[in-house]
């Protein structure tokens, strides 16, 4: 990728200090799975100086390690020249010149120290910004447009990264060299225009590139809250298992488990049962759909099980629930 003004920006920095830097700016940190995970949320615009605002752009620094960390912001980065190396709590991928790594701000991951020969754009854009150009310019249902309406539920943890392959080359230069224009002019806000390149940017790689890597959530301890969990057995309660749950957030099944038990005072079976005769009861109020029907619906094949279950748990059968709830409505 040839870019003409990347001059512009910083200079790439070279040779940083991690014990300074940490000693300077002393981030927070967190053990996720091992690792001492700090929180980047700022970029670093030199040694002593750092940008925060809802779109940053600087250039990676070469020969310095950076340490496992997550951001506040989504992070764009473009390698321009040679390659990076993202490492990731569950995979290895490397990004070579032209393509385009987009990881979401709850994304622990780091990236294996750059040579001279390599040259990264990174370009962060804080949520708020994202939703206010998404809102206004996304025109079609891809990976991406999920990844983003994710962004603005404060319930979905996920850690999420793509890989996006066989960019168009000339069409993200002239994309990127627009938005460094804009970037480094005299604006101390984000100019429509630099909005409009953005936009050009979310479109492209939706529209115009192959995404590979990893284009599912990974949950993990660090991200997961209880609400997550309720909301995955909300979606998947008709054939549920607490094993499979438990691969999906990356615990164990005994330490899901201990979670759902602390977080709402019943134990897995009991929550999924839950759910289960809440949709059929709806079911039974709202149709005329055969009992053994719903029974299956709501993820039960046995109608008999079923039937004592529902009695257990309402002190009445399926068939009196239905006459009782629908005569109320017809009253």
């Amino acid at each position: 990728m040839m870019i003409s003004n990347f001059d512009k920006l910083t200079v790439p920095i070279s040779g940083l200090d991690w014990s300074t830097l940490r000693a300077k700016f002393q981030p927070k940190s967190e053990m996720v799975d091992g690792h001492e995970v700090f929180r980047f949320n700022q970029n670093l615009e030199n040694a002593h100086h750092v940008i925060s605002r809802t779109l940053n752009m600087a250039v990676e620094p070469v020969e310095t390690y950076i340490p496992w960390h997550v951001h506040d912001y989504i992070e764009f980065s473009v390698v321009v020249k040679g390659e990076c190396v993202f490492e990731f709590l569950d995979q290895t991928v490397t990004v070579t010149a032209g393509r385009v790594m987009l990881v979401d701000r709850r994304c622990a991951h780091r990236t294996k120290s750059l040579t001279k020969k390599d040259l990264v754009l990174e370009i962060g854009i804080r949520a708020s910004l994202l939703q206010s150009i998404f809102l206004d310019a996304v025109p079609t249902q891809s990976i991406l447009t999920d990844f983003v309406r994710q962004l603005f539920n404060k319930t979905a943890y996920a850690e999420r990264y793509w890989q996006f392959d066989k960019v168009n080359q000339v069409t993200l230069v002239s994309i990127i060299q627009g938005l460094i224009e804009e970037y480094t002019g005299e604006a101390s806000l984000v100019s429509e225009l630099a909005q409009s390149f953005i936009q050009a940017l979310l479109i492209l790689l939706m529209q115009q590139s192959r995404t590979i890597s990893h284009d599912q959530p990974h949950l993990n301890k660090y991200h997961a809250q209880p609400l997550d969990l309720i909301l995955y057995i909300d979606e998947h309660y008709r054939d549920i298992g607490l094993s499979q749950m438990a691969a999906y957030f990356n615990y164990s099944p005994n330490y899901l488990s201990s979670e759902l038990k602390k977080a709402t005072g019943k134990v897995f079976s009991q929550l999924v049962q839950q759910k289960r005769v809440a949709v059929a009861k709806a079911l039974l109020r709202q149709t005329n759909w055969p009992i053994e029907v719903i029974a299956e619906r709501v993820g039960y094949e046995n109608p008999v099980f079923f039937h004592k279950l529902f009695k257990r748990e309402e002190q009445q059968t399926p068939a009196e629930y239905r006459q009782r709830t629908q005569s109320l409505n017809r009253t």
